[in-house]
């Protein structure tokens, strides 16, 4: 506790003496940096060898069953994205994949955390909304096939990215350790046999200027290095009134290096390495109410500071009564600090969002003819502190500081290979994985500070088994199993700044759980080129305990919560005609959601717990098509629907009923995405793109309140591309997000106890330019 006090102490906030309103700065990008830079958005034309530009339908290869085979061949609900389409539509970060694959939610702002690269992620109604170490997130993201352990830092910048794969549906067999409600796997380029060399830069609104750069290539004729770095800086969006400071803003360095080794045909390592630093003020979360005449606890706050001025007759929380000049007083905490306006702010206080991420990673292939056997060992630290002012207002009601620390380590082991002719198809393999780390919590009040979190120690071993056999020319079989065995400890260390004593001892808390997770998958080939499936499969969620506390427990320890688990019935339908350049997917789904762990607010308790919600059924479907009607036209498009209820409820979760709505889970939401190719001739070619995107109405508290739940809407972005014909690979893009200036939500929460209701809005409306060298 001490170190993690002096580090707030030590740390020079960030604030200016006196209030000023936005000011146009000048560009951080230079000039050779745009002309010599390009487009984050890159070719919209496939060119033919005949000459002739026109779109294309892409073949991709995707490794969603642990080896490589045609995205319309594997019968998983999958959306895979290769870096020519995310260049297509201007996807640099990775949230924005929610708005190309159906039924999925993706924030990079938790919660109550001040963090805005921690991601929230929700597919098909299933995630975890809290950031802190002791809950597991529920949906995996994995790069290059490594796990991505904690949700801070895991909203990523897409730096060189070959494609990306989004899983929908439990991934329990193959992906296993939380991967509930699906996966996410970023695959980034390796060194190739041709050199490669891109340099992108952009400037836009708010200041915006970023710098890309990607190369690769062989030094020897057995190895291969390739390089990618990102500067990124962007002014924020919300602007603290009392102090001028903006939030929201971009600040990042990072960077990948991959060394590749190939002696023989039939053996490959691959060793990389990456950092990331962001250096950026809090989370741009603004108050969006604040209890109006009664203030039963929020209000007690301000005793200390303005003693007999806000509250009287004080007999406990609750109970608190208010003479009407404190609705007006401006000594006193009231909705007259609320501006209204999702672009200002009152709040007051340190303001800080650092995190420090890097990783190794080893990967050996070998090809042992019958088999191929592949080795993935990988190391990941991550180092981070942000803070929060929860209460919107120039006093110090509510403020919350993380320190957050984390180390992991991984090792898999596959074995895939096919046998009898080709008709038996299987892998099999192990996995390891250990982290260790601490999350401090600090709690800043007008009448108490407090310290929570603690130290955290979580191990994880599993083995699996899945095989695909032909029992008919036309019929596939896929069965396979997953056993998993995973062990976390927790040592609380729960404080009242100045107290005598600790809450209860720091003395660890351990439990276990091991599950089997199956899936099984019927194929049926209706023709060469449309492929029906139904699918069962089982994913789990391990427990774990509370880490945020204001008094002591019954147990006189941490609180624990049990796993949940979701059985899953989804049939689908994979279909390509290629006569009319038409690819249409769809995917029908019935999910069973078991003691579902949701994170809330105790009655009477300021700090977020997590308890188990009983049960829920979700159903839904799927829609993706891509069409070209034309060479010059392309057409994509999603429709999802999702339909989560909870069917029973228990007392783990206090207030919760069955009239509740999942969080995040909007019944619809749908994408649109239109290009077309206009030839200038010598000139070189212009290409327009216009992409929309609709989500339905949704909430952000598992027990609903309306001022933080998000009406339906819809947000365009667009842009145009030149390429140019007489240099070959430079392209200019001019584009406008948020076009119609759309207000929603990219996070928000509210807290009864206190009395008070926040939310991050996205950004407004923005211009870019992009210069692109493609070598």
């Amino acid at each position: 506790m001490k170190n993690t006090l002096q580090r707030v102490q030590n740390r020079p906030l960030r604030v200016q003496s006196t209030p000023r309103m936005k000011r146009v700065q000048p560009l951080r990008v230079s000039a050779f940096a745009l002309l010599a830079g390009a487009a984050l958005y890159g070719p919209s034309a496939v060119f033919a060898q005949d000459g002739a530009q026109g779109f294309s339908l892409e073949e991709i290869v995707v490794t969603a069953r642990k080896r490589e085979e045609g995205l319309q061949s594997t019968p998983i609900a999958i959306t895979a994205v290769t870096a020519k389409a995310l260049e297509e539509r201007g996807i640099v970060q990775l949230e924005d994949v929610a708005t190309i694959a159906p039924n999925v939610s993706f924030s990079g702002i938790a919660p109550i955390s001040g963090n805005p690269s921690a991601a929230v992620v929700y597919i098909r109604g299933v995630g975890q909304n809290d950031f802190t170490p002791v809950t597991d997130p529920g949906v995996g993201i994995y790069v290059d096939g490594v796990y991505i352990a904690r949700s801070v830092g895991a909203a990523l910048d897409l730096i060189d990215i070959e494609r990306i794969e989004v899983l929908r549906g439990p991934q329990g067999t193959l992906f296993g350790r939380n991967t509930i409600g699906g996966a996410i796997s970023l695959f980034t380029q390796d060194p190739g046999d041709d050199p490669r060399l891109t340099i992108a830069g952009t400037t836009g609104a708010d200041n915006r200027a970023e710098v890309n750069v990607a190369a690769s290539g062989k030094v020897t004729d057995e190895i291969g290095v390739g390089f990618s770095g990102l500067y990124k800086q962007r002014d924020g969006y919300v602007l603290r009134l009392q102090d001028g400071l903006e939030l929201g803003n971009d600040d990042v360095i990072a960077g990948r290096v991959k060394f590749s080794y190939e002696p023989t045909s039939n053996f490959r390592a691959l060793l990389a390495a990456d950092y990331t630093r962001e250096d950026e003020e809090t989370a741009p979360t603004v108050p969006l109410a604040i209890s109006g005449t009664t203030f039963p606890f929020n209000t007690l706050y301000n005793l200390n500071n303005f003693p007999g001025v806000c509250i009287t007759d004080f007999m406990g929380p609750g109970t608190g009564t208010i003479p009407a000049s404190a609705l007006t007083n401006p000594n006193c905490q009231n909705e007259q600090w609320v501006t209204g306006d999702p672009f200002t702010t009152n709040e007051t206080g340190p303001s800080a969002s650092e995190v420090e991420t890097w990783g190794v990673s080893l990967t050996l292939d070998w090809d042992l003819g019958p088999a191929q056997v592949k080795s993935i060992t990988a190391f990941r630290a991550l180092d981070a502190f942000f803070t929060r002012n929860a209460d919107g207002s120039p006093f110090t009601i509510f403020e919350t500081t993380d320190d957050f620390n984390q180390d992991q380590f991984s090792q898999e082991l596959q074995v895939t290979g096919a046998a009898f002719d080709d008709i038996f198809e299987y892998v099999v393999g192990a996995y390891y994985f250990r982290e260790d780390g601490f999350n401090t919590n600090l709690v800043n009040t007008s009448i108490f500070n407090l310290v929570s979190g603690g130290g955290f120690e979580n191990t994880n071993f599993a083995f699996y088994g899945e095989g695909t056999v032909d029992l008919l020319e036309r019929v596939h079989l896929t069965a396979g199993i997953r056993y998993t065995d995973e062990t976390k400890g927790f040592t609380p260390n729960q404080i009242f700044v100045g107290a005598p004593e600790p809450l209860f001892p720091a003395v660890e808390s351990e439990v276990s759980f091991s599950e089997w997770t199956p899936r099984a998958t019927i194929g049926f080939d209706v023709t060469p080129d449309i492929l029906s499936y139904f699918t069962y499969s089982r994913g789990f969620k391990s427990g774990g305990f509370t880490q945020r506390y204001t008094g002591p427990t019954a147990t006189g320890g941490p609180i624990e919560f049990d796993p949940e688990f979701v059985d899953l019935f989804e049939v689908g339908l994979k279909s390509e005609f290629p006569d009319y350049n038409l690819r249409v997917n769809i995917a029908g789904f019935y999910s069973l959601y078991e003691d579902i762990q949701v994170s809330f607010n105790q009655p009477g308790e300021a700090n977020t717990i997590t308890g188990n919600a009983a049960e829920g059924e979700i159903r839904g479907f799927e829609v993706e098509m891509a069409w070209i009607p034309i060479p010059a036209l392309s057409i994509t498009g999603t429709v999802g629907f999702t339909d989560a209820e909870y069917t029973d409820v228990g007392d783990g979760v206090a207030g919760l009923t069955t009239d509740d709505e999942f969080i995040r889970t909007p019944k619809w939401n749908s994408s649109l995405g239109v290009s077309y190719l206009v030839s200038l001739g010598q000139l070189g070619s212009l290409t327009p793109r216009v992409d929309w995107l609709y989500v339905g109405d949704q909430e952000f508290e598992p027990v609903n309140v309306d001022f933080v739940a998000q009406d339906a809407y819809n947000v365009v972005n667009t842009n145009i591309r030149y390429d140019a014909a007489a240099v070959e690979g430079v392209s200019l893009t001019f584009g406008v997000t948020n076009v119609t200036n759309e207000e929603y939500f990219l996070s928000a929460d509210s807290n009864p106890t206190i009395q008070l209701g926040e939310a991050a809005f996205a950004r407004p409306r923005q211009w870019f330019l992009t210069l692109r060298y493609d070598y």
